[in-house]
């Protein structure tokens, strides 16, 4: 087996993460993928947590995603997908089951991957939000909320805030 050591055991902001053929991955899936640092951020996290699980940028022009999301199909250790621009809507074509938040957006951030191999379409975006919220102490319900931004992240977040009893 060979291992690979993704981090710095001198840098104590990164965590050490062994990579081998038991390691979950999820591709961070857009175009340009080096547009942002999510693949670093999250494996960085998930290594903190203890989780064998990295993330990596996956450059997919829009005409090779059918093809690509076809061969993801196929690995066995693969837990899930993130998605970021082109590809958060197109995606949806491509599961077996789409969230019902992503289906109010007409997107989703991640593709998770269920015990069976099914592939389940999500948004986060204002999931995320809402229970950051609740966590700082912002109780949504009956709290009339105002959002500016009118994408999919804005979507989401007012189908979250919604869900949460906001006025």
């Amino acid at each position: 087996m060979t291992l690979l050591v993704i981090g710095d055991a001198m840098d104590t902001e990164w965590a050490q993460t062994i990579v081998s053929s038991e390691t979950l991955i999820v591709p961070v899936v857009g175009n340009p993928a080096s547009e942002n640092d999510y693949a670093a951020l999250l494996s960085n996290r998930t290594a903190k947590l203890g989780y064998n699980t990295i993330f990596i940028p996956a450059d997919v022009r829009s005409d090779g995603l059918s093809s690509v999301l076809e061969g993801f199909r196929k690995l066995h250790n693969l837990a899930g997908l993130v998605l970021t621009e082109p590809h958060d809507a197109a995606v949806l074509e491509y599961v077996d089951s789409i969230s019902d938040a992503a289906k109010f957006v007409g997107a989703a951030t991640i593709v998770r991957v269920e015990a069976d191999g099914a592939w389940v379409a999500d948004v986060i975006d204002g999931k995320a939000l809402v229970r950051e919220l609740w966590k700082s102490g912002v109780a949504l319900k009956n709290s009339k909320v105002h959002i500016f931004g009118c994408g999919s992240a804005g979507a989401a977040v007012a189908h979250a805030v919604a869900r949460a009893g906001a006025a």
